[in-house]
């Protein structure tokens, strides 16, 4: 949440509107589910006009991904503190996306919401995206680290790595939602940060299975 008290008159007055909205909205779905609320029934429950709700949040969708950025954002402490007790990369990631994984557990259909929604402005415009993000931030500077103590290349665009590395963390998630008895979420946190940072090529030469692939 944003410290009002650095906000001028009229800032303070969109912030506490803004505020408002958003914990009436989660209010109702929480009670009546997210596809049956209605923007109408957000704008009347949180006494305001139907425009001032569309001026702040143009869908339902919206409102979630804001929730769900200010949820992270009071947070932050936590993920920083994650950082500075692991002392690589692969520990950071592993302890950043388990932490996640946990936060999603809280409210599913919220990240199911957000999800949906967060994809959408990746495929849209996955730049814009990540200034928007407060996770890529975290994202990004775990890559930040990893590249100065020389466990992270410098030839690809700091920007494309964590759009891959968010992507991971959505679909993780995602994969809990659908099948959160079935779906190992440690395994696949496990084998996807390995994934990312040694990729898919085998260097020994030797088939997993133990064959010869040299040729």
């Amino acid at each position: 949440m944003q410290d009002l008290s650095v906000l001028n008159r009229a800032e303070r007055k969109k912030e506490k509107t803004r505020t408002k909205i958003i914990d009436v909205a989660i209010g109702l779905f929480d009670k009546q589910g997210f596809d049956s609320t209605t923007m109408e029934q957000i704008a009347e429950q949180a006494d305001v006009a139907r425009k001032t709700l569309y001026n702040h949040f143009p869908v339902k969708e919206a409102i979630i991904s804001e929730y769900v950025d200010r949820f992270i954002r009071e947070r932050e402490s936590e993920l920083h503190c994650l950082i500075q007790e692991n002392p690589d990369t692969y520990s950071r990631l592993m302890a950043v996306f388990n932490r996640s994984m946990e936060w999603a557990r809280i409210k599913g259909y919220v990240y199911l919401v957000y999800i949906t929604f967060r994809m959408q402005d990746v495929l849209r415009d996955g730049e814009k995206n990540i200034r928007r993000s407060r996770i890529t931030a975290i994202l990004q500077e775990i890559l930040i680290r990893g590249q100065e103590a020389g466990e992270i290349r410098r030839d690809i665009p700091l920007q494309m790595m964590v759009i891959q590395l968010d992507t991971i963390r959505l679909t993780m998630i995602m994969g809990w939602l659908k099948d959160p008895e079935e779906f190992s979420v440690q395994t696949f946190i496990a084998k996807s940060i390995d994934l990312f940072l040694n990729g898919c090529m085998n260097r020994s030469g030797r088939d997993p299975k133990g064959g010869d692939t040299s040729g």
